[in-house]
């Protein structure tokens, strides 16, 4: 099964690392951007520590022709970022797994397997930058 994100390309032609929606990172408050950032992609516990179901770096499931959301879309095909795919089968050796979003079909994340400090959450999802492969399904020409 195949999971979809859109982002940018760093100059070694895989996605760019960072810490917004066209970047590979998630934003998790405290860690990978300020606190008062209003949106993080996961939320830190009680106890300092990121945990399952609880969010995770959003990805658009299977059927992306169907599910693509119209800021992705309208990204790519502005140029501005790139359609990239990744296995769900990879992500356990990251620590990490695929979690249908319960509230949006087109929606999903990407969130660890188990309990985990933040910063190694966000290193878990960016290495996993070599897996990702370019989708040319809705690339703009």
């Amino acid at each position: 099964m195949k999971l979809y994100r859109d982002m940018r390309v760093n100059e070694k032609g895989l996605p760019e690392l960072g810490y917004t929606s066209s970047t590979l990172g998630v934003r998790i408050c405290g860690c990978t951007v300020d606190e008062s950032y209003r949106r993080p992609d996961i939320l830190v516990n009680e106890h300092g520590f990121v945990e399952p179901l609880t969010g995770g770096l959003s990805i658009t499931p299977p059927e992306i022709t169907k599910n693509i959301s119209d800021m992705s879309a309208d990204r790519i095909n502005r140029g501005k970022t790139l359609l990239w795919m990744i296995d769900v089968s990879v992500l356990s050796k990251y620590g990490l797994k695929f979690r249908q979003d319960p509230d949006k079909v087109y929606h999903g994340f990407i969130e660890p397997i188990e309990i985990i400090v933040p910063f190694d959450y966000n290193k878990n999802i960016q290495s996993t930058q070599c897996e990702w492969e370019v989708c040319h399904e809705l690339q703009s020409e």
